[in-house]
């Protein structure tokens, strides 16, 4: 059974902690609570033993016209995935035309990164990497931007060189 603490870790402690579901602890103090609950059921760690869970990835995709989600886990040494979503946000339509992201862009880029944030804590992602491609690279007003980002999401975006980009591409295309 797989417990989550509020800071997000997943473990597994035995087969049923104190009959609550997820677990609302911290993940300190899920070593007394599984010892308590296996020295009730007359066992001790070493028998029964705790295993961590796979590490789950996500990687969003902030590019000119949309935006891209795809989550996946670690299962026998390849990437499962779980989830993936996309929206089209056309956040560089007016980069391409006038140097800056629209607000309107700016704000259904957002909306689509809030709906993204809530699919990776349903998740419980280990780690989340944001890239952003040329609209966000390109635009004066950028840094704005990826305030915007920060403050709704928590999440720093990485702008990514126009290299970088194109070797991702080629990256993912190479395992199609």
């Amino acid at each position: 059974r797989r417990w989550l603490c509020n800071d997000g870790t997943q473990i597994w402690i035995g087969r049923e902690v104190l009959n609550r579901e997820p677990w609302d602890g911290c993940s300190s103090h899920a070593g007394e609570i599984g010892a308590m609950y296996l020295a009730r059921e007359g066992r001790t760690q070493h028998e029964e033993g705790f295993k961590k869970l796979m590490p789950t990835f996500a990687a969003i995709d902030i590019g000119s016209n949309s935006c891209r989600l795809a989550i996946a886990s670690v299962q026998q040494h390849r990437l499962n995935t779980l989830y993936e979503d996309r929206e089209v946000t056309r956040l560089g339509e007016s980069v391409f035309e006038t140097g800056v992201i629209s607000p309107e862009a700016m704000a259904n880029t957002i909306k689509a990164l809030k709906r993204f944030h809530r699919a990776t804590q349903m998740h419980v992602a280990d780690r989340v990497r944001v890239v952003a491609t040329s609209a966000v690279r390109d635009a004066r007003n950028s840094e704005a931007f990826r305030a915007w980002v920060k403050s709704a999401t928590g999440w720093n975006v990485e702008v990514i060189s126009g290299l970088e980009e194109g070797r991702l591409i080629d990256r993912k295309s190479t395992r199609l």
